[in-house]
């Protein structure tokens, strides 16, 4: 379970708040939410899938960027620190510090927060316009679940598990071995 803090915060109260304090929240549908800390197998997982499709990606017009790019939906006004978000094109921000086309959001859920990354969080990220592939990484079995939007707006699912598989971020033309994705994890 997530824990909330408050749910009496406007946009520019949270933007206020957050610009000010130490720790990290996100703000989703007028909730502050606590961001939660990160284990060892957590960071390794970022890492490695940072780095596998940051280097794929380095030359194209898409930004990889990490935890610390807030992303801001206009839609519902909530914020969110994915893990890793790849921008559509170059990178849009607000204030330059709300990234607005995430065309890729990438979060490694942990048993705390995996039934609130699918839920909850996913729906408050799918009415982002440019929002095309949500990908939830599972830190306690090599498994991600690749969320794709069709040309209609329809979301669909595809799960990856085992080491020897490959999951493919179609938004991208990115390929990665979960092998790779989780080595030193599993």
């Amino acid at each position: 379970m997530v824990p909330a803090i408050s749910s009496s915060f406007t946009s520019e109260e949270y933007l206020a708040f957050e610009r000010a304090s130490q720790q990290r929240h996100e703000f989703i549908y007028n909730t502050l939410i606590e961001m939660a800390g990160a284990t060892l197998e957590h960071n390794r997982i970022v890492k490695n899938l940072f780095l596998l499709v940051g280097n794929y990606l380095r030359s194209s017009k898409s930004e990889v960027l990490g935890s610390d790019m807030r992303v801001f939906n206009p839609q519902n006004g909530s914020y969110f620190y994915p893990d890793i978000v790849i921008s559509d094109g170059e990178a849009q921000t607000i204030e330059n510090d709300n990234l607005t086309n995430p065309i890729l959001v990438i979060e490694v859920a942990s048993p705390s927060t995996a039934v609130f990354d699918k839920t909850d969080k996913f729906i408050a990220y799918r009415s982002i316009e440019t929002l095309k592939e949500y990908v939830l990484v599972s830190t306690e079995l090599p498994q991600m679940e690749v969320f794709r939007k069709n040309d209609k707006g329809d979301w669909s699912v595809e799960t990856v598990h085992g080491l020897d598989k490959m999951a493919l971020f179609q938004s991208v033309g990115v390929s990665v071995l979960l092998k790779d994705v989780f080595e030193k994890v599993f």
